[in-house]
């Protein structure tokens, strides 16, 4: 269960030291300004209850029928007061600003009212038939003709990552001949005017609005693009169960779930937690002797390593907890992709080559020293040391057509946004671009220390930190990956203490960018200023774990 009292703060980023406001004020009352909530009781139904401005099961109240509702940055929606995805595939396809323009995805409203749309691929030539009308332009321009009357749209039109992006208020007003409401960030299109109030307008932000959740040790802390802040408080422990000490750490989330290990236990237990997004727990707990030690999970699925190379795998749907050996390795959950019961991994134990392991059988697919670093359209990409840099690979998921595709680049990090690969080149201390097969390479902008990792991308703009070892110091970053502009947005020692204390878990959303920094959770203004510490967020001497839901 997680604890639930609510406490409102203002947290002003402006403020060196972090203290607190006087009194509560919302982010639009003080400019730069964060809200932290801090929840506790323990009546989970509290969560999942209805708030006010909402149905019991937690839609908006108010008559939706005829609307289709939407917010920036998320992939959720209202189409007739029901609840459902942009891109049920993607969930990077979201209404988003930029450069002061709201531009909305055309293929979801046009399927939603009616509309016929047709893209010519070649060209990037649009036509949408609706309401008897035919409109026309083109991607990259901003001339609209509907009917051949012209109209020039707020922005050019945009294709992202297979999407195709119009200005809101064109779309909207000119094309559907629709009513637009937009307000702090949501937008309801309708036939008629809406009057929306203040009470139904704070649900709808709350049921459709991006989040980021971060998860340490017994606690989950929930941000958001206004700058609110939630604190969850989770309580694993039975009253019947309470132990003198415990050291959680969450281990991996999934994306749905977050996986957690109690690393002291009891004399004779081992414990270990499935928590979901909204701090909802399922406990786990063995005998000491069974030697499980927590990797990842997937799908609600929990995944260990045993000392005698056993992976270890508890079934989401079964309540019993029984334990399935299902091959033998040893699992690193930073290097492991699992879909439909079939596990491609680097394998520890075996020179850390990676393997393919299907119904108790494993299959050799790479030579030694071979990291899985993400899968994208059946591709496995991968890292491999070699001449004395980091290189990028890709192969099938057979194992077939490996090619290498950064040339002569070290590559330290690299990340894949809008069917591009953008990495790290420290041999060149360079930010590139290529394609997925390796072609097209281009440099995006220039290091000022070597490249560290990248986090987030959202539009245009690229998140990443640099580092230098040398002057144990790291920063930052945000670049936009057309121009190549940067900006510095935070700066940290680079400590030692058990590991490296790295800036990491940097997530983008709305107007402020988070970040976790030691035990600390972090908020700085996307458009630079002095970050703020929201609070602690300790994890057992390791990171925290992040997700950003949209």
């Amino acid at each position: 269960m997680f604890k639930k009292v609510i406490v409102i703060m203002s947290l002003l980023l402006s403020c060196m030291s972090g203290g607190l406001a006087a009194e509560a004020q919302t982010p639009a009352a003080e400019e730069g300004g964060v809200i932290l909530t801090e929840t506790g009781s323990d009546n989970t139904a509290e969560e999942t209850g209805g708030t006010t401005g909402t149905e019991s099961d937690g839609r908006p109240e108010m008559d939706l029928n005829d609307a289709i509702v939407l917010s920036i940055d998320s992939s959720k929606a209202y189409v007739k007061g029901q609840m459902t995805r942009i891109d049920g595939t993607n969930s990077g396809v979201t209404p988003f600003v930029e450069k002061g323009n709201t531009l909305v995805p055309l293929r979801f409203l046009a399927d939603q009212l009616g509309a016929k749309l047709s893209l010519n691929a070649k060209t990037g030539d649009i036509t949408i038939t609706a309401n008897g009308q035919t409109a026309k332009t083109r991607i990259g321009e901003q001339a609209l003709y509907i009917n051949d009357r012209k109209i020039v749209m707020s922005a050019p039109g945009q294709a992202v990552n297979g999407t195709t992006y119009l200005p809101l208020r064109n779309v909207v007003e000119d094309l559907f001949q629709k009513k637009l409401f937009f307000k702090d960030g949501i937008i309801v299109i309708s036939d008629g005017e809406k009057n929306i109030s203040g009470d139904v307008l704070a649900s709808l932000k709350k049921s459709l609005q991006p989040r980021a959740i971060y998860a340490g040790e017994l606690m989950m802390y929930y941000m958001y693009g206004d700058g609110t802040v939630e604190k969850i408080d989770i309580d694993t422990r039975p009253s019947s169960e309470i132990r003198s000490q415990e050291m959680n750490r969450v281990e991996y989330t999934d994306g749905l779930f977050f996986y957690i290990q109690d690393y002291l236990g009891t004399v004779d237990k081992n414990y270990f937690y499935r928590a979901d997004l909204n701090g909802n727990l399922k406990t786990f707990h063995f005998p000491q002797s069974e030697q499980l030690g927590l990797v990842m999970g997937q799908d609600g699925d929990l995944y260990f390593n045993r000392p005698n190379g056993d992976i270890v795998k508890i079934n989401y749907d079964d309540d019993t907890g029984a334990r399935h050996v299902i091959g033998k390795g040893n699992l690193m959950k930073d290097n492991a992709y699992i879909k439909n019961d079939v596990i491609w991994f680097t394998d520890a134990d075996a020179d850390y080559a990676i393997y393919k392991l299907q119904n108790g059988k494993k299959t050799k697919l790479s030579k030694a020293n071979c990291f899985i670093r993400y899968v994208y359209n059946n591709w496995i990409y991968y890292g491999h040391y070699e001449n004395k840099r980091w290189t990028l690979y890709r192969m099938s998921m057979d194992g077939s057509h490996q090619k290498k595709l950064s040339g002569d680049a070290d590559v330290n990090d690299s990340i894949i946004f809008n069917n591009k690969i953008y990495y790290l080149d420290n041999r060149a201390k360079t930010l590139r671009e290529m394609n997925l097969d390796g072609s097209g390479k281009r440099a995006v902008a220039k290091l000022n220390d070597p490249g560290m990792q990248i986090f987030d991308m959202v539009g245009g703009t690229l998140y990443y930190t640099e580092e230098n070892q040398l002057k144990w110091t790291q920063s930052l970053w945000k670049v936009d990956i057309l121009t190549g502009a940067k900006k510095r947005l935070a700066t940290a020692d680079l400590d030692f203490d058990s590991g490296w204390l790295r800036i990491r878990n940097v997530k983008a959303l709305g107007n402020y960018v988070y970040y976790t920094f030691a035990d600390g959770v972090y908020a700085v203004n996307k458009n630079g200023g002095t970050p703020n510490k929201l609070g602690s967020l300790p994890n057992a001497i390791r990171d925290a774990v992040s997700i950003k839901e949209q």
